[in-house]
């Protein structure tokens, strides 16, 4: 046996050669045997091999060719025959249908960008590692691809694979490539298939040392009319590092997000550990001692301050352009192939901020471009100062450039989850037109909410509207993640940013892109749609189709037509078991989407007619609606409600209005506050649960609200005492933190944490984190610090027991829990992270390392975990490594548990097989009910190895939960949580029921 390492990492990465006869598979890894000419092996000499080794990064768009000059809309298509042109179109539109119904895309053989020889694209920085056998190219997305130089020539029987069998020779410094035998199965670039005769040849060569180019001519006689040509550069980046990337493997649940989003404006990122920045104080500060300025910038600055604005952009590669200094400030251009980048920085470069131009009236923007921030009537720059305004968005379906409009508020929520209201106008008028006259842009400027409005080709939308499916889904689609945070007063890029995230934040709503404006923040579970007239049929149709995207719909005079009626015999979306676009689950719990609740309200001008009443009862059948209705004055309408018996938020509400009725702002307004406000369609199941949504006011009053300060900063709780408590009593206390972006104000309305204390007796406490986030890099730092505050406070005004502290937490709350239980073992005698997991940072590693060698520290742990989140696998299983086994393993390491877990093969229906985990613990299943006969949560209790063994930690995997909680989640943590007492000496005691 025979092993080559070409680096300094590829002894992990690089296949190892196995140098026997005949074909050796162990395991789904493969090796062949080297083929050699006549006299074996022929080395090239080390004073002939080129120093390319090390990172470089590509320059260019991510496109097979960048000398053909950009199109919107224009894909490069290889030189296909008819056969295979055929095939790539009807490969594209099945695409284009996937993802307008939101389903996930997956390619075979590495993924997309890890065959060749779109590989060679480099979608990430590659690294480049040369001997006198091969040289090695590893991605971090891709593995790596081995060209032998050693003489080898192609085996005649060779394995086909994604990356094919390379061979190369040295013609002086030039590196002259050629790969055969590709499997058939894989992609080219755009998607597009080629058979298994493909065959790549490559001349690498380096003109400067600082660029590196690669010709590639691609040949298929069986799928082309001609070869494929292309010639791509990358650039030499010697102070990089190569930093894996792995969608299943290599993802942290609870990801830290960026620092307020600061790196493309504003003042530069905070260092690792260090503090967030403090609220806003009401008093002015005092002025900073201005900083002496800076040399001016140069043009490789500006180019460099662009592509890190920009992101995934080799600065090289920007042309400056229009370049403009001021005394306070630099203005420019940066020109790429594609986009033309307005940007602005401080004289010396630093501070810069980028983003595209609104494009002139009448154009269009290439597909999926970042949206058009003004519309033909109203010129404006793409983040508006001043009076908030209706900005323009582009979204291309069926080939067809389609605008909507939004509306952000100034009282909209920039560091958090935002409800967003679909508002469909009439025939006969514009969107622009209904955002004014509907009242809705005034009742969002008022609340605080998004409005997005879409738009008509001719102010019709046809005679029964039930051609636009695709449509709306497509705004859906992208409005949720192109909605920008308008300008502060006075323009320009300053204020505070929504910032990106990671992990979680990246999952509920990814709000900021590096480089790009703050975007809105939006989330599933917070989706209303309204319509009038011919809007109202659309609305009433799309959400019979799609009924699992909006919690509530509210419409004025239009009925659905006869073929959505149709459609509520189909199996019901689902849409919640794809938030993450790597799943292909298929539902457990399976609903036609007649059977899947919606709050409805329908307003009719006079009595309703017969459609109207056949549309009203299909509501109400849907929502399971008791017979009689409540009738109350609802805005000064007189309503008739219809309540599901067991969840008031599934209701059915008919209004009839007077033949003269506006449709205006106090009827934006009724629906608002007596409904839309009110109501969520929680990610506890594939298809959402109606819940309700406490409003802030609402929450403000039935909790008490205290404050706390940790150095400059002033924190948040929320208090709930149970009903029973009464001064003097020792009471449980459970703390609660919530995910990114994702409010307690907002969180405690899904958890319902408060309602299992009111029933079993425990305070509950909901953490507010600063701008709706955690930190927990440092085990001292201030997030860490107020929480202990806080029980502080507690034990002090309500006599809380300091021996019954429990803590559980939500997304990026969970590891702000996690972190929290292993380095404060003496505070809790349990805690719960749901629903994000992942390693702990250095420092909090060397606290609890320090902990556990002063003492035999242990915290009861219970880890619960959807089968649809990120850390499962595509089909909905526990994988045998990642953040989920890594996690577990800590857990029961921590609590001294020996219990050895195993794994099995699974044979996936969706492509490769894959090892997943046999968790060793104790099996109990539990929420057992008529959608789940053979039980939701499947709990793994896990025992201590002691002579005693006590249960110190569960892992429950709960079925058909992306990423979310069942309601029954909150009593299972009590259930768990109250057998544990922390006593005064830090050891725990076992309390039985």
């Amino acid at each position: 046996m025979k092993t080559r390492v070409g680096s300094r990492r590829a002894a992990s990465m690089v296949a190892l050669c196995i140098a026997t006869a005949g074909v050796l598979a162990v395991g789904g890894a493969n090796a062949q045997q080297a083929k050699y000419p006549a006299g074996g092996p022929k080395l090239p000499q080390w004073s002939v091999l080129p120093d390319w080794s090390g990172l470089w990064e590509r320059g260019g768009d991510i496109v097979w060719d960048d000398r053909i000059p950009f199109k919107a809309g224009e894909p490069e298509l290889p030189p296909y025959n008819a056969d295979y042109l055929k095939e790539y179109m009807a490969r594209r539109a099945e695409q284009r249908a996937d993802a307008l119904a939101g389903r996930p895309r997956t390619f075979r053989g590495a993924g997309l960008y890890g065959s060749m020889p779109a590989m060679m694209i480099m979608l990430f920085p590659m690294d480049i590692q040369i001997n006198r056998h091969e040289v090695v190219i590893m991605t971090a997305n891709g593995g790596a691809r081995e060209i032998y130089t050693d003489g080898r020539v192609h085996p005649a029987d060779a394995l086909p694979s994604s990356r094919g069998h390379s061979i190369g020779h040295w013609e002086g410094k030039t590196l002259v490539v050629d790969t055969c035998c590709f499997r058939a199965d894989t992609r080219l670039p755009g998607g597009g298939a080629h058979s298994d005769q493909m065959h790549v040849t490559e001349r690498f060569w380096s003109p400067d040392g600082h660029a590196l180019k690669d010709a590639i001519t691609v040949e298929d006689p069986k799928a082309f009319t001609k070869p494929w040509t292309t010639e791509k550069t990358y650039y030499r980046r010697p102070d990089w590092e190569q930093v894996e990337y792995d969608g299943e493997e290599n993802t942290r649940d609870f990801g830290k997000p960026s620092p307020d989003g600061e790196a493309a404006f504003g003042p530069p990122p905070k260092a690792e550990g260090a503090a967030s920045p403090a609220p806003t104080p009401v008093a002015a500060a005092a002025p900073k001692p201005p900083k002496p300025p800076g040399k001016p910038a140069t043009t490789e600055g500006l180019q460099k301050a662009t592509a890190l604005a920009v992101g995934n952009l080799a600065w090289e590669t920007v042309v400056v352009a229009e370049l403009k200094r001021d005394s306070d400030k630099v203005t420019w251009n940066g020109v790429t192939r594609s986009v033309t980048w307005h940007c602005t920085a401080a004289p010396d470069g630093t501070k810069a901020y980028c983003e595209q131009p609104p494009a002139p009236p009448g154009a269009a923007g290439p597909p999926g471009a970042r949206p058009t921030m003004a519309t033909a009537s109203e010129p404006a720059p793409a983040r508006p100062a001043g009076p908030p305004a209706l900005v323009k968005n582009t979204v291309t379906v069926g080939g067809q450039d389609r605008d909507y409009y939004y509306f952000v508020p100034p009282k909209a929520d920039r560091a958090g989850f935002n409800q967003v209201v679909y508002a469909l106008h009439d025939n006969g008028q514009t969107a622009q037109q209904f955002a004014q006259a509907s009242g809705w842009m005034k009742v969002a400027a008022d609340n605080g909410f998004v409005v997005v409005f879409p738009e008509t080709v001719q102010k019709d939308w046809g005679p029964s509207a039930g051609g636009e499916d695709d449509y709306l889904a497509a705004v859906l689609a992208h409005a949720g993640t192109h909605m920008l945070i308008p300008a502060p007063p006075g323009g320009g890029p300053g204020g505070p940013r929504a910032g990106g995230g990671g992990g979680e934040g990246a999952a509920e709503g990814d709000a900021g892109r590096r480089g790009g404006p703050p975007r809105i923040r939006t989330w599933a579970p917070f989706q209303y749609l309204t319509g009038v007239g011919a809007g109202a049929t659309l609305a009433q149709a799309f959400a019979m189709n799609h009924p699992g995207l909006y919690a509530a719909v509210a419409t004025v005079d239009g009925v659905a037509n006869d073929a959505a009626y149709a459609k509520g015999e189909q199996p019901a979306d689902g849409a919640y078991l794809h938030i993450w676009p790597d799943k292909a689950l298929v539902p457990i719990w399976k609903q036609q989407k007649k059977d899947v609740p919606v709050a409805i309200w329908l307003f009719t001008h006079g009595a309703p007619t017969a459609a109207e009443t056949r549309q009203a009862d299909y509501w109400k059948r849907a929502d399971r609606v008791a017979a009689a209705a409540a009738t109350n004055s609802a805005g000064g309408y007189e309503t008739a409600v219809f309540p599901a018996r067991d969840n008031p938020s599934q209701q059915v509400r008919t209004t009839t209005l007077p033949a003269s009725a506006p449709v205006d702002a106090r009827l934006a307004g009724t629906i608002w506050n007596d409904l839309f406000a009110r109501v969520a369609r929680w990610t506890s199941s594939p298809n959402g649960d109606l819940g309700r949504l406490m409003t802030h006011a609402e929450v403000d009053k039935a909790f008490e609200v205290k404050s706390i300060a940790v150095g400059d900063r002033t924190y948040t709780y929320y208090v709930k005492t149970p009903p029973s408590y009464s001064k003097g009593q020792k009471l449980p206390v459970v703390l609660s933190a919530h995910g990114f972006a994702f409010p307690a104000w907002m969180y405690l309305s899904q958890i319902k944490l408060h309602e299992v204390g009111d029933k079993e007796g425990f305070i509950t406490v909901y953490l507010q984190g600063q701008r709706d986030a955690w930190t927990f890099e440092d085990p001292d730092g201030p997030d860490q610090q107020y929480i202990l505050k806080v029980i502080a406070a507690v034990e002090a005004d309500y006599g809380a027991d300091p021996g019954r502290i429990y803590m559980q937490g939500f997304s990026f709350g969970s590891g702000l829990t996690y972190m929290m239980g292993l380095t404060h073992p003496e505070l809790f005698a349990g805690v719960s992270p749901n629903s994000g997991i992942g390693p702990m940072p250095k420092d909090v590693e060397t606290r609890i390392a320090q902990i556990k060698a002063k003492s035999d520290a242990r915290t009861p742990m219970l880890l619960l975990y959807g089968d649809a989140d990120r850390g499962g696998s595509v089909d909905g299983e526990i994988p045998s490594q990642g953040i989920l086994r890594g996690a577990i393993d800590e857990m029961k390491t921590y609590n001294h548990i020996a219990t050895a877990d195993g794994a099995k093969p699974f044979h996936s229906p969706t492509g490769p097989g894959y090892d997943i985990l046999v968790p060793g613990g104790k099996l109990v299943s539990d929420a057992v009910d008529a959608r789940y006969p053979q039980g939701r949560f499947k709990i793994y209790q896990y025992s201590s190895a002691d002579p005693t063994p006590r249960n110190l930690f569960n892992f429950v995997w709960v079925r058909d939960l992306t990423h979310g909680g069942d309601p029954r989640q909150a009593q299972l943590e009590w259930d768990y949580f109250k057998h544990w007492r922390r006593n005064a000496d830090g050891s725990l005691s076992y309390v039985p029921n």
